[in-house]
């Protein structure tokens, strides 16, 4: 991706979850929120990453190679240019690392379609490079430099044209600038198995407790203490945002305020004890106010 595509589908994001001219304390809790909503989605595709199987569609010697690197969005991305190599063919050149892949139907496509693409090969690194510059740019390999690896009867990817970000472990590899990781335990990697584990406990506990009044009374009261001990937990990280959503008239009304009535404008963070400092508001009145005031001023004068 480029620096440009970066920015805007960050920007495109972002615009679905922080609302215009929003203050720096709702852009914090709507990113915590996507950054939530982004990770429950990221375990939801490891899931079913790692239990899902997938069927091999064309049954090339290629196909299961890409199967067990990519991840299903990568892998349906290969089968789509997989499929593309169906329409066209290969032409050899003088040079034995040099071929033209030209589509099968180039007398008939438009004269703006480009139908014939270069493709070169480095023996020693096993790097397809094609004119068409898909795989620098997208990270999956197109249907040029794919139709000549069937034809050559290549049964895996090179490590050359294999992009981290489609491959299944690409998310358990650190950048090599980072800190390495504790390792997590088993329970702690996923939180969609963390919530099924949870939901079958507490089925296995209601199918225990619905049948004895005291097993339910016993249940309920050390599930209420679990209830307490972890939102007491919970309030003693949080950063308690308290946002005035009433304007002050005035500077005169504001100094006449309260100090119990200035925290109901203040944004407190419970860990440091740091304060945002009193902004005082004044009033602004509309245009149609000062149209009003003129338009009775005029009226005024010719009456009179």
């Amino acid at each position: 991706m480029t620096n440009t595509q970066r920015s805007e589908s960050t920007n495109a994001v972002l615009k679905g979850f922080v609302p215009r001219n929003s203050p720096l304390n709702l852009f914090l809790q709507q990113y915590t929120k996507l950054v939530q909503e982004q990770e429950s989605m990221d375990h939801e595709k490891e899931k079913n990453n790692k239990q899902r199987v997938v069927k091999l569609k064309f049954g090339w010697p290629i196909e299961p190679h890409a199967v067990d690197i990519y991840t299903f969005a990568g892998y349906d991305l290969f089968v789509e240019e997989l499929q593309k190599t169906t329409g066209y063919l290969v032409v050899a050149t003088l040079d034995s690392s040099v071929y033209k892949i030209v589509h099968v139907n180039s007398d008939r496509r438009e004269k703006w379609s480009k139908v014939e693409f270069v493709v070169s090969i480095d023996q020693e690194s096993s790097h397809y490079n094609c004119e068409c510059g898909l795989y620098n740019h997208f990270g999956i390999l197109c249907s040029h430099a794919l139709l000549l690896m069937v034809q050559k009867g290549v049964k895996e990817i090179p490590p050359v044209h294999i992009m981290d970000r489609w491959t299944r472990p690409a998310c358990v590899r650190e950048a090599p600038h980072l800190l390495p990781p504790a390792s997590p335990s088993a329970i702690a990697v996923s939180n969609v198995f963390r919530h099924n584990q949870l939901t079958r406990t507490c089925r296995q506990i209601e199918k225990l407790v619905e049948s004895d009044e005291e097993d339910y009374d016993y249940a309920m009261k050390h599930l209420g203490r679990i209830v307490k001990f972890l939102q007491a937990k919970k309030d003693a990280v949080r950063t308690n945002c308290q946002v005035g959503f009433d304007l002050i008239a005035s500077d005169s009304e504001a100094g006449n305020l309260s100090d119990s009535a200035r925290q109901a404008y203040e944004i407190v963070d419970s860990r440091t004890g740091i304060v945002r400092p009193f902004v005082r508001r004044s009033i602004v009145l509309p245009v149609s106010v000062f149209r009003l005031v003129a338009d009775t001023y005029f009226v005024h004068r010719m009456i009179s």
